[in-house]
């Protein structure tokens, strides 16, 4: 079972105000609720959400700080597969739904033909009185789901002939790229384990935020340096920032002054 979780709405409010630092809480907790709640009665193998690469670190320190909840971690984690084009390539491999072991063909953008069905009646329902509207919208979802469930049986059974058709479709790929290479299904499976290896290391946006926060250090380092030596004499000056840093073992004056107590 896959369950959809969707923080579009969360999204769009932000957007909207013009915000550029996405308060990625306030997206997540939405999606936990529903993954909780859901969680406790049915069976999920599968939870996907548009911003799963977000989302599942967030879970992750939920689980640590309270370990009643690491359930919730026995849920593989599934980035929805039209959302993930638009996602770096990176996270396209580790957390895309098309690279999950056993997710088949779900797309895991449920929640967006839902909203597309829904979109057709805000043509009119956007000149109804609030009470109205509320009414009409909740006999469409109603309808929705009424129609999802009686159309369940068929829409599964087609589902799963696709899903064999495309599995031997992909397997007679797979024969040809080893035959036109000359490699074996030990040498293809070492080329999908280094490319997840690759994508799980840290991402060329991890890198700038990280050399960032360093060029900001060093600046500091380099202003208290400069303040400490203007209060001091050549012969306790420090050395500048580089200087120090190129050493294994950076030594500062006054680690190397005898404790005050020894003074005494």
């Amino acid at each position: 079972m896959a369950v959809s979780l969707d923080g579009n709405r969360k999204m769009y409010r932000f957007n909207r105000n013009g915000t550029t630092d996405v308060p990625w809480r306030s997206v997540c907790i939405p999606s936990f609720y529903l993954q909780k709640e859901l969680g406790k009665t049915q069976k999920i193998e599968f939870v996907c959400t548009d911003v799963m690469c977000k989302y599942y670190p967030y879970l992750k320190r939920v689980c640590e700080a309270f370990p009643d909840l690491e359930y919730l971690l026995q849920m593989q984690p599934f980035l929805s597969v039209m959302h993930a084009k638009g996602h770096s390539t990176k996270c396209e491999v580790e957390w895309g739904g098309r690279n999950q072991e056993g997710a088949g063909l779900t797309v895991g953008e449920e929640v967006e033909a839902v909203n597309l069905f829904m979109f057709r009646a805000a043509l009119t329902t956007k000149y109804m009185t609030k009470s109205a509207r509320t009414d009409m919208i909740t006999i469409h979802v109603r309808g929705w789901n009424l129609r999802k469930k009686l159309n369940l049986h068929n829409y599964l059974a087609q589902r799963y002939v696709k899903t064999l058709q495309r599995t031997a479709e992909v397997a007679g790929e797979i024969e040809m790229t080893k035959s036109h290479l000359n490699k074996t299904s030990e040498d293809l499976q070492q080329w999908v384990t280094d490319v997840q290896l690759w994508a799980a290391s840290n991402s060329n946006k991890d890198r700038r935020r990280k050399r960032s926060a360093i060029a900001k250090e060093k600046s500091k380092l380099e202003e208290a340096i400069t303040s400490y030596n203007a209060l001091v004499s050549n012969a306790e000056a420090v050395d500048p920032a580089d200087t120090l840093l190129a050493q294994d073992f950076s030594i500062w004056p006054w680690e190397t002054a005898e404790p005050c107590g020894q003074n005494m």
